[in-house]
């Protein structure tokens, strides 16, 4: 995640000076994708299992009942699915840049531009369902288009393309960005409360009892998995993260530059 966001911030600086910036571009849409596929995969399984240690810690407590559980499963299906649209999202929208990233360079134009309008429309369709079909992001966070002015020197099929879609790709970003900060937020809360637990009841009790720790590699290893399970939300930060560096390396590429004094 860390060289995505070296990438897309260096491509944000050179701008125009780069020999081919959507290309470039289009390469960090794709990194982009496929470590966010990793780290809300991560972030899925991370989540399940603070759950399940809250729901211990509430047995322990007081006999946990089925409500309860029901309560905490509804809680891992809906985050599932929400991970599961972004993880979609972020695939379909690399495609996308692939495709336009093709139409700077193709000897065949008009069937590039079919490519990029079928990548588009089913970007668009997945963005739509991120947007209306989930519960976050909250209204507000996805803010309105900033206006682009595409910049001149971009000619043909590109040209028309972006004057087409350029706001509506960085509402795409955006939805990304609005997502992933909802999803850190509510992983970094189960995950801190999980851990606390499974840490008191696999990792201090054991090692406080009277008794020498029974398999000391097993206390080892769950000890390890406990400590770099707050990684992954770090990770979910690291991501929206990017999403920022990508939209904002997007509005730089394709915002007219200001007026040269002659």
């Amino acid at each position: 995640m860390l060289r995505l966001l070296v990438l897309v911030v260096a491509l944000a600086l050179t701008g125009c000076a780069t020999t081919n910036p959507y290309a470039t571009f289009a390469t960090a849409g794709v990194t982009h994708a496929q470590n966010l596929d990793a780290v809300l995969a991560a972030a899925e399984r991370t989540g399940v299992d603070a759950t399940s240690w809250r729901l211990l810690d509430a047995d322990l407590l007081d006999n946990a009942t089925v409500e309860q559980y029901a309560t905490y499963s509804e809680q891992d299906a809906a985050r599932s699915r929400a991970l599961q649209r972004l993880r979609a999202h972020a695939k379909q929208l690399a495609t996308y840049f692939e495709a336009l990233s093709s139409l700077a360079t193709t000897d065949a134009p008009e069937l590039a531009a079919a490519s990029v309008g079928r990548a588009w429309d089913a970007t668009a369709a997945l963005g739509k369902e991120l947007r209306e079909d989930l519960a976050f992001p909250p209204a507000g966070t996805v803010t309105e288009p900033l206006k682009i002015v595409v910049r001149k020197a971009i000619q043909g099929e590109m040209r028309k393309e972006l004057e087409e879609r350029a706001d509506a790709i960085r509402a795409e970003l955006a939805t990304q960005e609005a997502v992933l900060q909802t999803v850190a937020d509510t992983i970094g809360h189960d995950v801190t409360l999980g851990i606390a637990v499974a840490e008191r009841l696999l990792v201090i009790d054991p090692l406080t009892a009277d008794a020498p720790v029974h398999s000391p590699e097993a206390w080892v290893a769950t000890r390890q998995r406990l400590r770099l399970a707050e990684q992954t939300v770090a990770e979910v930060g690291a991501a929206k993260t990017s999403a920022t560096a990508l939209r904002e390396a997007f509005e730089a590429i394709t915002a007219e530059p200001a007026k040269e004094s002659e």
